[in-house]
């Protein structure tokens, strides 16, 4: 039996949670430890110019990064897929796909990761919270969309629960 509108739009608001949960908490978990650091005076401010090719280019490999995010979002979350085509219980296809969306929020979290690293080498804090706003587009650009996802995988049919 194929999935009703109902049963996805419920998955899709716990991965919308979880991506939530990832990319938000985990942002502000970054930025509150690092001004948290920066306070006691483990960190020292550096003179700009030194870091400043160091953040472009994080900022480059961010961009590159939610790039690619998006295509592996498309190719995994299909009715193609060969992951999601093999299950046929629910329990598992849930799991599964949660699974999969965790995997791209936690590859999303990464530019406000390289922010963090940036700030902690004494960068400056607008790079950093430009590389946090680089995390929550890519949440953005990869989140479950209850009508795409209806599209995507509406068709995989599944045995019903038992």
């Amino acid at each position: 039996m194929q999935l009703t509108r109902q049963e996805i739009l419920k998955l899709s608001v716990s991965v919308m949670y979880i991506g939530l949960l990832v990319d938000l908490g985990g942002a502000a978990l970054f930025y509150l430890v690092g001004q948290f650091l920066r306070s006691q005076g483990i960190i020292t401010l550096v003179p700009a110019e030194s870091l400043d090719m160091l953040g472009y280019g994080l900022l480059a490999v961010s961009a590159a990064e939610i790039a690619t995010i998006v295509v592996l979002k498309r190719r995994w979350i299909s009715a193609r897929s060969p992951q999601l085509r093999s299950i046929r219980k629910r329990e598992v296809f849930y799991r599964q796909l949660k699974l999969m969306f965790a995997t791209l929020f936690l590859v999303t979290l990464t530019p406000a990761l390289y922010g963090f690293l940036y700030f902690v080498l004494g960068g400056t804090e607008t790079l950093f919270i430009l590389l946090i706003v680089a995390t929550m587009i890519g949440y953005m650009l990869i989140r479950v969309r209850p009508n795409d996802l209806q599209k995507s995988i509406g068709s995989i049919e599944l045995e019903d629960p038992e």
